[in-house]
């Protein structure tokens, strides 16, 4: 009982307190919260959780729970996660001596810090924290579910000895997740990080900062080993007889053994038809996340507080199909990552030359002989399997099936650049001297990018300029900190002011002569080509030589030996990576998709 206030405080006394501070967050908070949240925070850290309760009936009046983990191993790190006094019980004093007797907690437990969020309105929370200490450290733009923003306060328990580096890397690596530095001037790339960390562990799409500038740095050397071995694998396609065929499912299990061939010597047996359960995974894997997309923002406001681990191991007990599919097909893929990387490590550690065709070998050579604090970890070389073959699998897929189709519906076209084909000779020849080609390729990824939009924060207040007035006449925009930009890469590449008319025609011939004037003066970012499709700066696509290359090499093959008609009609949608799906038109002249993905084309051999 304390004394000098008519309220009792007590710790946290187990799962016969949970009910009560379930209630009382459910009654005061915004959030909601799970069962596994609460157990996860209460029974991981049962210490610095505490109750207040009115003495006379012993009514749960206030409760506080927090945590503490060692943040980027420069500081151990207390956080409250929830702080909540009922409505008849406040301007008491509850919530303050909560606070403070969580804070007396982790300074025993040897805290030097402790953050927190609150709603950017909730001045009364905001008065109280300010009094006890806490200072604003950011403002966090639409963190709560309701679309509210929020202020990261902070209070320093003791001085933390940093180095200017490890300074700039707390900055970039913020343990929320929320922003991330990117190539876009001052763009932050949206907090969706930690989604891809938590299906494809530390691999670049997964990871940020300082961490992925390190991996980039490894990875960026050994991205054209594979042209030998690519163009190999086109040929399991001859002697295909058949009048329609499904181009997007050879066109994906083409694509997985290149990656796994390339980047790993490892063969997926996905051309001869292996059932394995990593080609179905992977065959399933865009399929069931595109019906999770929906609860997105949930999810990555659940990661914020959940390290990954937990999240996968609260994933089997979740009640939802499509979780327990994607929890499958983690497994599967996690598996495979392992064994993968066993067998390289193996063979590296074996050779004698230390030279390697693959990109998974050279990358363990390189990461065993570079600095200490540069190697990448076990855990990050796995995820740099898992985010290869998601990276390239459904985006190379989806745009050699999406040039294979034009091919289709422009036969004319298809028949000049297989006549530029055959007269080559060759069956390797140097494929930056073939224009048509070139052409072709460049054409279809400015006109259809597989990724048509991604999502960018401004990372400071900006003043953004523009290149084509808007209809007011405004000629620069205000973009204020944290506002969220959607970045239309499909229309950029189709401005009809930079590309002319037909910007929204597929003519390769525009890249047989020199293009508009307009164009040079976009200066566009891209990394590509005068386009943004593979976007630009340091969260471009790392692999973009690899997958244009790519591309060349199996549609050369392709087009020399296959001619390609259109089949069924399709349409084609964009869930995350555009795919195409058979249209029916029904006999009230609406049209149905099919839910699965294909694309069915006439397929003869050239005589």
């Amino acid at each position: 009982m304390d004394t000098c206030n008519p309220i009792a405080y007590r710790p946290y006394a187990g799962e016969t307190d949970l009910p009560a501070i379930m209630a009382l967050v459910q009654d005061g908070l915004s959030e909601p919260y799970v069962i596994y949240t609460y157990r996860y925070f209460l029974s991981s850290w049962p210490h610095l959780a505490f109750m207040a309760h009115d003495p006379a009936s012993g009514e749960p009046v206030g409760a506080i729970v927090c945590k503490q983990d060692s943040h980027r191993g420069k500081a151990e790190r207390g956080y409250i996660a929830m702080l909540v006094v009922g409505s008849a019980w406040r301007k008491r004093g509850i919530a303050r001596h909560l606070v403070e007797l969580s804070i007396d907690a982790m300074t025993a437990n040897g805290t030097d810090e402790v953050v927190l969020e609150t709603e950017f309105d909730n001045t009364p929370a905001l008065a109280l924290y300010s009094a006890l200490g806490f200072v604003r450290e950011k403002r966090l733009f639409r963190f709560y579910m309701n679309g509210k923003d929020a202020f990261r306060l902070i209070k320093p328990l003791r001085q933390i000895k940093q180095s200017a580096d490890n300074v700039a890397d707390e900055r970039e690596d913020s343990w929320d997740g929320e922003w991330r530095e990117t190539g876009f001037g001052n763009w932050l790339c949206l907090g969706k990080k930690r989604i891809n960390n938590l299906i494809f562990g530390p691999g670049l799409l997964g990871i940020s900062g300082a961490t992925h500038k390190l991996q980039r740095k490894a990875l960026n050397p050994v991205f054209t080993t594979f042209h030998t071995k690519s163009n190999t694998l086109t040929s399991t396609m001859n002697g295909a007889n058949r009048k329609e065929i499904n181009i997007l499912e050879w066109c994906k299990m083409t694509t997985l053994e290149i990656i796994g061939q390339a980047g790993f010597g490892y063969s997926f047996g996905a051309i001869r038809g292996n059932q394995s359960p990593y080609v179905d995974a992977m065959r399933n894997f865009v399929p069931t996340v595109s019906l999770l997309f929906r609860f997105k923002v949930y999810i990555s406001w659940m990661l914020r507080l959940i390290p990954r681990r937990l999240c996968n191991q609260l994933a089997t007990l979740a009640p939802s199909t499509y979780i327990q599919r994607l929890k499958t097909i983690d497994d599967v893929q996690n598996k495979c990552s392992q064994d993968i990387l066993e067998s390289r490590k193996a063979i590296v550690s074996a050779s004698t030359d230390g030279e390697f065709d693959d990109i998974l070998s050279s990358l363990i050579r390189s990461n065993a002989s570079a600095k200490e604090e540069e190697r990448l970890s076990e855990e990050q070389l796995r995820g740099q399997i898992s985010t290869f073959v998601f990276a390239g699998f459904e985006t190379t897929s989806a745009s050699l099936s999406r040039i294979v189709h034009l091919l289709s519906e422009h036969p004319h076209i298809q028949q000049q650049l297989r006549v530029e084909l055959l007269n080559v000779g060759s069956d390797l020849p140097d494929f930056d001297k073939l224009p048509y080609l070139n052409a072709i390729v460049r054409e279809a990824l400015r006109l259809y990018p597989p990724v048509p939009m991604i999502d960018r924060y401004a990372s400071k207040d900006w003043v953004l300029p523009l290149r084509y007035p808007t209809k007011d006449h405004k000629q620069e925009m205000y973009i204020k900190k944290g506002t969220r930009m959607l970045v239309s890469l499909g229309r950029a590449n189709q401005c009809r002011e930079t590309w002319g008319d037909d910007a929204e025609v597929f003519r390769p011939e525009r890249w047989l002569n020199p293009l508009p004037h307009s164009v040079s003066e976009a200066k566009l970012p891209g990394v590509y080509s005068p386009m943004m499709t593979f976007a630009a700066g340091p969260r471009s696509c790392i692999g973009y030589r690899f997958a244009v290359l790519e591309l060349k090499i199996v549609l050369a093959r392709l087009i020399k030996t296959f001619q390609f008609a259109p089949g069924r009609p399709v349409q084609w949608r964009a869930h995350g990576c555009i795919s195409p799906h058979v249209a029916e038109k029904l006999e009230d002249g609406t049209t149905i998709l099919d839910q699965a993905p294909s694309l069915p084309l006439m397929v003869s051999p050239v005589q």
